[in-house]
Formats: structure tokens, C-alpha cells, sequence
């Protein structure tokens, strides 16, 4: 789910380092998430995290808004600069994600047009490619996501609305691969609702296979972000063809840019230590016929204020203290030499 990244004043305290990893290396990751996050993170806290995720593989997600404000649209955002300053010093693989969605709610008014929050907003579409170009030409990112589970969005959205997305997707996407040819781009679904699942947490609509056929030949990768808990009370619950029957619709690159398992439970949510352990062999099991590009883990630390659905989702606790998920997780990385 979407997730606020703090841009800490630390970032004056990252310099010059390393280059970054061969793309090789850059399969497994875990969102930005150092203890105390959000609220009470001290750099030595961030410090401590970036030393860890080379042993959870490399990658460290970063999802923001498309936006600092409404007044700076079209302007790169600044959690970009701590995320490349990081990249720099602690051999790091940014994953930045460009959400324009607070839930399912749309943040695309403008100056020009501010009745009009959708994607039939000219100056929003022209805006939103001058910052994904801008930060593809400045950092030539190897991952790059547009729009965070979008089809929450075409819930509510009417047909036209959600076409003009699909065409903003299709402009941007061609200008960033004019100035960065390199980076993988791609837009993200969340997969649990994109199947009509979540009973857990009271999702009732149909399958939305559909949105998912609205990018096909414009796109290098589908996105997905997974939490099968919001279906299942186990890991062992999950069907054998739970991840495989994405192929049955794209046939290509995909990106897992969040995935997770509880650590307790949580309000509707089943979990426990061992499950949450057992979550990552199931995944990457049911996963290993895909053509996966990256998989992040949604936090390294359980967060300090943390949502009913996210209670108790950290590799770690609160207090850095370690569960088994988070060997698990090292396990697997080190067993495809990432």
C-alpha cells in the first residue's frame, strides 16, 4: 500500500562512496524503513538501516507523491535527493515509485484547473511528465514506477478518465525512455483486489483483470504489490497458482514492489512469527515461474504509528529486535547469490 517517505534533515550527513552494484545484484529489497520511522528516526537510526539492506538484497523502495505540493508540481520531489545521496554512500538500489493517489483518492488538480481532479487535467499531465523526465535524465534510475496500485483509481474513475491515465502513462513513459533508455518503467496494481479478493478486509468488488490489458505493448514491467493475508488465514492457505496466473495475462517482467506477511494479529488479520517466516519460502515457491525483476518486503522495522493492516508487518520490531522472517528473507537472497 501507498506509504509516506520522510526526507529526513539527515540528508546533509550522506557524502560521496561507492559506485552502485551491477544491475546482478539488485533483485531483493525492503521499503525505507529504519527504526523509529516515521516520527522518531535519528540518523543513526537511518545510518544503521542502509548498512542492513545489502544483506536483504540491495534494493530500497521508495514511494512518494508525484508531488511536494501543489505548488511545486512539476518539480522532481525532493525524497529523490536523500534516496541517490544514499545510493551513493551505502551502495544501495533506489526503487522510487510516483504515486498520484491517497488511497483510492486522486491528487491531480492544478493551478488552471482546480474543479478537476482527474487525468483530463492539462496542466496535471503536463506537469506530471516534466517531473518523471526530469528525474529520469538527472539520475538514470534503474527501477521507476508511474501511478501505485491504479486500479483503486478506475473504481471510481468513468472510462474516459482512466483511458486519459492510460495515455499519460503512454506519453511519460516514452519520454523517459528518450533521456534514460535503460531505467525499467512500469505502473503498479494491487494484486489482492485486481483478483476480487479481501475477505479479511471487506473488499467485495469483481476481478479486474482488465486494467491490466489497458498496458500491454506500452509498458517494460507490471507492478504488483501483495498482501494474500487480506484473503487467507495461513501462508499455507495460498493456492499453487495464487502469483502464476498473472501469466495467464502478461507475458513479461514483473515487479513486486510490496509484499508482506503479519507478525501478529491485527484487527481482522491473522499472524504470527512463524507464519510471517513461512510467508517468504511461500512466496518466492509460488513465485519462481515468473519473470520477477524485484520483490521488496514492505518495512524492515514495524513502524511507529502503524495502520490496522500493517501492524506487525516488519522483518524487525519496533525495537530492531529480529524475527525469523528477516533470516528467511537473507536466506533467500543469498541462495540466488544476490
Amino acid at each position: 500500500m501507498r506509504h509516506a517517505i520522510l526526507v529526513l534533515a539527515a540528508i546533509t550527513m550522506i557524502g560521496a562512496g561507492c559506485a552502485p552494484a551491477p544491475a546482478s545484484v539488485a533483485r531483493f529489497g525492503v521499503a525505507y524503513s529504519p527504526r523509529g520511522y516515521p516520527s522518531s528516526a535519528t540518523d543513526a537510526d537511518v545510518r544503521a538501516f542502509f548498512k542492513s539492506v545489502p544483506d536483504l538484497g540491495g534494493i530500497v523502495a521508495f514511494h512518494t507523491n508525484w508531488r511536494d505540493s501543489r505548488d511545486t508540481a512539476g518539480e522532481i520531489p525532493k525524497v529523490t535527493q536523500f534516496a541517490h545521496a544514499a545510493e551513493k554512500e551505502f551502495d544501495i538500489v533506489p526503487a522510487v515509485g510516483f504515486g498520484w493517489t491517497v488511497g483510492d483518492a486522486p491528487d491531480l488538480t492544478s493551478a488552471s484547473e482546480p474543479k478537476n481532479n482527474t487525468w483530463t487535467n492539462a496542466e496535471t499531465r503536463r506537469k506530471y511528465r516534466e517531473m518523471a523526465t526530469s528525474y529520469a535524465k538527472t539520475y538514470k534510475p534503474r527501477f521507476m514506477f508511474l501511478g501505485n496500485e491504479t486500479n483503486g483509481y478506475r473504481m471510481r474513475a468513468t472510462k474516459g478518465e482512466w483511458a486519459a491515465w492510460v495515455s499519460e502513462f503512454k506519453e511519460t513513459y516514452d519520454a523517459i525512455k528518450a533521456v534514460s533508455p535503460n531505467t525499467l518503467v512500469f505502473t503498479t496494481f494491487q494484486l489482492e483486489r485486481m483478483k476480487g479478493l479481501g475477505r479479511n478486509n471487506g473488499w467485495k468488488n469483481a476481478a479486474q483483470w482488465q486494467a491490466l490489458d489497458d498496458f500491454k505493448g506500452i509498458t517494460d514491467a507490471i507492478g504488483f504489490t501483495s498482501y494474500p493475508y487480506f484473503e487467507y488465514d495461513a501462508p499455507g492457505d495460498i493456492p499453487a497458482d495464487y502469483y502464476t496466473e498473472i501469466t495467464k495475462r502478461w507475458q513479461g517482467p514483473v515487479v513486486f514492489t510490496e509484499i508482506g506477511w503479519l507478525a501478529k494479529n491485527s484487527g481482522p488479520y491473522r499472524g504470527n512469527e512463524a507464519d510471517q517466516a513461512s510467508f517468504v519460502n511461500r512466496f518466492f515457491e509460488l513465485t519462481k515461474g515468473l519473470d520477477v525483476r524485484y520483490a521488496v518486503w514492505l518495512f524492515l522495522h514495524d513502524l511507529d504509528k502503524a495502520p490496522t493492516a500493517f501492524d506487525g508487518i516488519g522483518l524487525r520490531a519496533k525495537d530492531g529486535t529480529s524475527r525469523a522472517a528477516e533470516g528467511a528473507w537473507s536466506d533467500v537472497v543469498r541462495k540466488e547469490g544476490r
